[in-house]
This record gives C-alpha cells, structure tokens and sequence, in this order.
C-alpha cells in the first residue's frame, strides 16, 4: 500500500489556516479542481469509478481527520480510500489504494509542477535576491573597476609598443647586409615619429571607450531595474487573482460561505449539503442511510429528504415536528426504520386514514408518546412492527383490534416495555388455547431452534373472527411477540415437512 503526500495551492491553505473546521475544508477539496486532477494523476479517478459495483460509501469524521472509504462488491478489502487530515502547520491528503501504481511522468508530465506549487516563488526570490546582491556588488566596485580598466588599458599599450619594437629590431637584423642603412634609418625615424603621432590619438579614444563603456553599464544596469521592477509588478499582478477566486469559481464560492466562520451545527448541515450535493453530482447511490442523533438541531427539513426519499435504513433520535413525522410515517420508504422521536407540537397524536400499506417493512418505535394505541394497527400498518407500549391494557387493546378486524398487512408485532407483563391483564377478553403447531413449524416461524426452546412454554393461538386466520402469541416478561401465520407461511411449513 502506497502513501502520497500532495500539497495544494497557496489560496486553500491561506483560508484551512483560518481556523476552518473539518466540514468546511471537505467542501473546499472536493470541489477544488487542482486536487482532483491530483487525485487523477495517482489513478484513483474519481469521475471513472465504478460506481455502479460499490457496495457503500463511508465518511467518517474522527478529530480533525475526515475517511472516505469505498467498498466493492462485498470485500472486506477496500479498493480505494482517501482520508483529509489537518493540522495548526500544514494541510496533507494521504491517498491509500492496494498496489497503486508509482506516477508515470511520460504519462503524466504536467501534474509535477502542481503537486508543489509553492517552491515557484521561493526560487524566483531567491534568483531576485541573487540578482540585487550582485547589482549591488556592482554598483560598489564602480570606481575600482574603472581604474583597474585604465590601468590594464596602459599595460595593453606598453606591451604592444614593446612588440612593434622587437618586430623593428629583427627587421634592423634582417636588412643589415643590404647596401643603403642611412636611408633605411631616416626611414624608421620618420615611421617611429608616425607611430607616436598614432599613439595619442589611440590613448584618447580609449578613453572614450572607457567612458562609453561606463555609460552602456549604467543603462545597463538602469534597464535590469527596469525589468525587475516590471517583473514585480507582473508578480504582483500575478498574485492578485490567487487572492481573488475568479479562476475557481467553484473554490471561491465555497471560500465566501466560510468567512462567516460559523461552527454552528446549521453551519456545519449547509456544509454537509453542498458536500452531498456533489458528490451526487457523478454518484448514482444504490441505497441512502440516515442516522442522526443529535437533540441539538431537529431533523426538521433536514436536507437529504430534498435530495431522496427512498432509504435503506433511517434513525432518528430528536425533537422533531407533527409535520414532520407524518413526512417520515408516510412518504419515506425504507427496509428499516428506528425512531426514538418525542413531538414538539403538544397535544398531537399521529393518525394515518389513508388505509394505505406503510412503506416502512420493519418499524422500530422506542418511545411511542406521539401514538395513540386506539387504531394502532390501522395507522401504522407496517408489516413487521416493533414499539414501546407502557401499559399491558394497552396491549390487550392492540391485540383486540387485530382479532376483530381484517389486517392482512402486519407478519410480526411486538410489544415490550420494561416492567413483568401481566399474562391475565394481556388475554383478557380474548380467547385462546395452547399452540397446536408442531416442533419443526414453530422453529421455522421463530427463525431458530433456540428461540423455540425459549418460547414453546409460553406459546399460545388466537384466532380472527373474521377469517379464522391464527397467530401463535409468545407472552415473555417484557414483551409480548405476535406471530401471524400469512398464507406465505402456512405454505412454507407444507412444502418443507
């Protein structure tokens, strides 16, 4: 398993050193374009994901560290997971996936200079530095240099008058034998008093060779100013647009909602939002879960009821509105369903008359203040109903109305609360009889042979008026469990014995 380390753009690590919270940083990199063609350079392409074939998503916030875990096709070995971890000094993302392949720089040659952005400036003020140390160095030495070049001007020149003396003598040597010397030696006088008369004017323009030299060095050095201030004025106008979000309008949307600096727990819901909204934007989820339990902020409009409404399982533990658990009773599907919600509206107890199937198949209720216990089968009408009922006359009063009535809807119901259940208050007025069912079919309707060894002495019928449908009631110390025997059932048990 492979780590790497990405740093991130100067303007995301300006505003996580504002005291940002986890949310707010999992906004910014999730929707920061840098980061994911980072995160694409290293093979995990998050828009190339099979999506379709992952089993879940997992966020987890533990301190100040934020794990998104992928999982695929049921394996215990995850094929890819990225974790957010932030301090006070420095800002990282760890990106851990088995065997993932080394960055190809063939493949990839542009992600290099992304992946450190910051070593840019550093190397350009220091070549800047360097620069202004040596003009500096120059500027001093300025009257030293010219001297050093006059003097080096005078040596040049005695050297080259010794050379034009020596190549005199030799031809003096060469011309000896001939026949003429007096008007070979007039001669060299008159060519000695020429190559004088040469000599000055030669000092003279080298000296305004000097001084032109020393001009061209100032406006050299005047235009190396030049350029420096004007590369400055191009850093800086370079940088602005760092500090100004216009480039990412994604980012610097996101930046602005979080200079309100608001760690409130609807602050951190707005932020929870826009990061499920984009990750909807290129996931298409099997299924959604919803656990929320807090009692600081009601689920009331939570959000990712706007986004779906179909879950695999939901739990709520809070204050929460009469609006909105006729919302959660009656327009949410989902296999499983926990409540331990108290209503905010006072006076108000939940009724459902639509006669509709719930689209809830296993209801949990662990607190059932918001219920009334008359028509408590009619308005639930789910098919497998656990609930809290505080009084066995509450109890024989539910299952009263399953023995007149006509539910084909509810499988399994049970009924606890906390205290020794009354068998005589239960069974009162109701008509029943030892269970007729064998070993083998209670074990099937129970799930399990231990459960039949724990229930089969408290076991007892009850038959509807109306169809003579049975169900086998099990009576424990804390609750009472109702078994209906559906037209499914009854064939199950014939077909396997």
């Amino acid at each position: 398993m492979t780590f790497k380390l990405i740093r991130f753009p100067v303007l995301v690590q300006r505003v996580i050193l504002q005291n940002m919270d986890i949310f707010e940083v999992l906004v910014l990199l999730m929707m920061n374009k840098t980061v994911k063609r980072t995160l694409n350079a290293y093979k995990y392409r998050i828009d190339d994901w099979d999506w379709n074939n992952t089993d879940y998503i997992t966020m987890s916030f533990r301190g100040k560290s934020v794990h998104i875990k992928l999982s695929q096709d049921g394996r215990e070995v995850e094929p890819g997971m990225f974790s957010l971890e932030m301090n006070q000094e420095k800002f990282v993302v760890r990106i851990v996936k088995p065997e993932i392949d080394e960055l190809d720089s063939k493949e990839e040659p542009e992600e290099e200079p992304e992946e450190e952005p910051e070593e840019e400036p550093e190397e350009e003020l220091e070549e800047e530095s360097e620069e202004e140390s040596e003009e500096e160095s120059e500027e001093e030495p300025e009257e030293e240099s010219e001297e050093e070049s006059e003097e080096e001007s005078e040596e040049e020149h005695e050297e080259e008058s010794e050379e034009e003396l020596e190549e005199e003598s030799e031809e003096e040597v060469e011309e000896e034998p001939e026949e003429e010397p007096e008007e070979e030696l007039e001669e060299e006088s008159e060519e000695e008093s020429e190559e004088e008369s040469e000599e000055e004017p030669e000092e003279e323009s080298e000296e305004e060779s000097e001084e032109e030299s020393e001009e061209e060095h100032e406006e050299e050095s005047e235009e190396e100013l030049e350029e420096e201030s004007e590369e400055e004025v191009e850093e800086e106008v370079e940088e602005e647009p760092k500090e100004k979000p216009k480039k990412e309008p994604d980012t610097v949307f996101l930046v602005e909602h979080a200079t309100e600096n608001d760690k409130s727990e609807q602050s951190k819901l707005r932020l929870n939002k826009l990061i499920s909204c984009h990750l909807l934007s290129f996931i298409r989820p099997a299924s959604f879960n919803l656990n929320w339990e807090t009692a600081e902020v009601s689920p009331d409009n939570l959000f990712i009821f706007d986004l779906t409404k179909k879950f695999n399982f939901v739990g709520i533990e809070a204050f929460v509105s009469a609006k909105t658990i006729k919302m959660l009773m009656e327009e949410i599907t989902t296999e499983h369903m926990h409540l331990s919600i108290q209503c905010t509206t006072e006076n108000i107890k939940y009724q459902n008359k639509s006669n509709e199937v719930s689209k809830i198949k296993h209801l949990y209720i662990w607190d059932s203040d918001f219920l009334q216990f008359e028509n408590f089968i009619k308005y639930l009408n789910s098919p497998r109903l656990r609930c809290y009922v505080p009084l066995t006359k509450a109890m024989n009063s539910i299952l009263k109305e399953w023995i007149g009535g006509e539910n084909n809807v509810i499988e399994f119901l049970k009924l606890f609360n906390f205290g020794n259940l009354n068998k005589q208050q239960i069974l009162e007025g109701i008509d029943y009889t030892v269970t007729r069912f064998k070993q083998k079919e209670l074990i099937s309707r129970f799930g399990s042979e231990s459960a039949f060894r724990s229930y089969r002495k408290y076991s007892f019928d009850v038959k509807r008026t109306s169809d003579d449908r049975v169900a086998t009631l099990v009576i424990l110390k804390e609750e009472l469990r109702i078994y209906v025997w559906t037209d499914e059932h009854l064939t199950k048990i014939r077909n396997n014995l």
